[in-house]
């Protein structure tokens, strides 16, 4: 669900505000670069004037954060009955049996994990998005769980098998996901020799253009450089590019952009950013990137 998130009295008291989850991690991960990081609040419901916005160091509060949280639950609640009312009507309909659904976000979302709110990162969760599929004429099917990766760019091509279409003729990087359908087990398609084509990475993109004057965070403060930084050779190769940068510094009022780009396997994230040049619109494969590994 899309902020601002207004919905029905009903589904707000579902649930009690006090009662909801802490995010398990409030601060950015350790030795997080600066640039990985962004700035997203809220503005107060009461007093639009007011903005709640965390800082990099310092998290929203907990009554605030509980109640944002509230709000996208009782949110997603009333998604959920909606859907429901939807597919409630194709079955009225007669349609239910012969009718694919596809439910699924453009964006993950975030609600206060590593101190980030909304979109706009290449964190897991701000990566990752809910996806269900419904092909009912296909048995094999009904009520499994798949754990191959998807790409929201693999719906395309999906739909297009599964509703018996003609297969798209322009080229599109998205590959079906129909074979998942008649065996939801297969966790790649083999008949595909590209990593995100036979679905054993996922690959996303997103850009940032500031560090919040944090170079790298770790243990609630900033600092100028991650730790242990000398002892390997892509740190002591990003402190001499940083130290180059800083005796040429941009010109007022210019801002240097950052890709980030991201990777995933079944068992880590990668993420690298590097600059961003506006005017060939590529990054600059030169630069001696950030990185970031998670499992």
């Amino acid at each position: 669900p899309h902020a601002p998130w207004r919905v029905p009295a009903d589904f707000w008291d579902l649930y009690t505000t006090e009662e909801i989850a802490m995010p398990q991690h409030r601060l950015p991960p350790e030795n997080m670069p600066g640039i990985a990081w962004m700035q997203n609040g809220f503005y107060r419901a009461a007093d639009p004037t007011q903005i709640i916005l965390p800082q990099i160091t310092s998290p929203i509060d907990e009554l605030d954060t509980k109640t944002m949280r509230h709000a996208y639950y009782a949110a997603v609640s009333w998604l959920d009955h909606n859907l429901g009312t939807v597919l409630d009507s194709l079955e009225a309909e007669g349609l239910k049996d012969n009718t694919v659904v596809l439910l699924h976000g453009d964006h993950g979302w975030q609600l206060g994990e590593h101190d980030s709110w909304h979109k706009f990162t290449n964190f897991e969760l701000g990566t990752r998005v809910p996806l269900i599929m419904r092909a009912p004429f296909i048995k094999s099917s009904v009520g499994k769980k798949a754990e191959i990766f998807a790409e929201l760019i693999d719906m395309y091509p999906t739909l297009s098998e599964l509703a018996g279409t003609p297969a798209p003729s322009d080229h599109i990087d998205g590959i079906s996901l129909a074979p998942v359908f008649a065996d939801p087990t297969i966790v790649t398609l083999p008949s595909a020799d590209i990593a995100t084509a036979n679905k054993t990475y996922a690959y996303s993109q997103y850009p940032h253009n500031s560090d919040h004057n944090c170079p790298w965070f770790r243990g609630g403060e900033c600092f100028q450089a991650p730790t242990g930084a000398d002892t390997t050779p892509h740190g002591r190769a990003l402190l001499a590019q940083l130290e180059r940068q800083a005796k040429v510094p941009p010109p007022a009022g210019n801002k240097t952009s950052y890709m980030g780009f991201s990777v995933r396997d079944k068992d880590f994230r990668y993420t690298a950013w590097l600059p961003w040049l506006d005017k060939s619109q590529e990054p600059d494969w030169t630069a001696e990137p950030f990185r970031e590994l998670y499992d």
